[in-house]
């Protein structure tokens, strides 16, 4: 398996690969008034649009898988989620979005999109297990490792699925608090740091080999944020004010427009599952240093 050292420098290696594919669709995924903030629903058709993400996702796909079977499982996730994160950032902020969309009913909208990328993530996930062995087997000798792989992909047992209910919960709940602007920074920056700690809190509590659930968090967490908005508000006028002026007037803080709303989903896909990497792999990583510790020697 590659040191520490080398995966990062094939992370990096494959994020800026993989990203270069993204800029030549990057002008077919604006919407049609050229505003900020990327939609699929919203471009001019939402099937090219797909096709055109999964064509672009392939080469991010296949480093990823190559990562993923010489280094951690998770390294090769970081590569995809990486790419995806780079396209978050030149396609803007979701301030584009809400000035184009119906509020608060176009929500609805945002949740289905949130289906549509969850599924396509989990898509690339599994087959990236899948062809690991494929893969191994046609890699010259030098980079094969005979150590068995740590992850075994799978239906959730009940381990995983709590440790994935622990991480939507931690992820959330920070997320709520910390995002506080629609600024590309602001949102990709804190929806790393939440689900890295939500993911590390959820895979330290419950250790488990299957990261599946845990992947499964950003997009409930995204869902849960963008139903509280229809459930919270009735109308633009109420959202909108709520939204630029911090709260709604008389409400205490629970009242205002939660900041986790202001993460379309594609943030939540790109640097939620790259946080969600962070976090179960520095605890693995943990872990395996204290497997590899020596036992302390017996006193005569």
């Amino acid at each position: 398996m590659l040191s520490p050292v080398w995966q990062r420098i094939g992370i990096l290696t494959g994020v800026l690969l993989g990203s270069l594919c993204w800029f030549g669709i990057l002008p077919s995924l604006q919407s049609p008034s050229g505003s900020s903030g990327l939609v699929l629903l919203n471009v001019s058709s939402t099937s090219t649009a797909i096709i055109l993400v999964i064509v672009a996702g392939l080469p991010s796909l296949i480093l990823g898988a190559l990562l993923s079977t010489i280094g951690r499982f998770t390294a090769g996730v970081c590569v995809f989620a990486g790419t995806l994160m780079v396209l978050t950032c030149f396609s803007g902020s979701a301030s584009g979005w809400i000035t184009r969309a119906s509020l608060p009913g176009d929500y609805w909208t945002l949740i289905f999109e949130t289906l549509i990328w969850q599924m396509l993530v989990l898509s690339a996930v599994i087959v990236m297990y899948r062809f690991r062995p494929i893969l191994r087997e046609q890699l010259p000798q030098l980079l094969r490792h005979n150590t068995p792989w740590k992850t075994n992909i799978g239906i959730p047992a009940t381990q995983e699925i709590i440790a994935a209910i622990i991480s939507t919960l931690v992820a959330g709940i920070m997320t709520y608090l910390l995002i506080r602007n629609a600024t590309p920074k602001q949102v990709l920056f804190s929806l790393v740091f939440c689900f890295a700690l939500g993911a590390g809190i959820g895979q330290s509590l419950m250790p488990n080999t299957n990261p599946i659930a845990i992947f499964v968090s950003p997009g409930l967490v995204a869902i849960g944020s963008y139903l509280l908005v229809i459930l919270r508000f009735d109308d633009s006028t109420t959202l909108l004010a709520s939204l630029y002026s911090g709260s709604e007037s008389g409400t205490g803080f629970l009242s205002q427009f939660p900041g986790s709303a202001l993460a379309l989903p594609i943030d939540y896909m790109s640097a939620g599952i790259l946080g969600c990497c962070i976090g179960i792999g520095i605890v693995r990583a943990a872990a395996d240093e204290m497997d590899d510790e020596p036992l302390p020697a017996e006193s005569a």
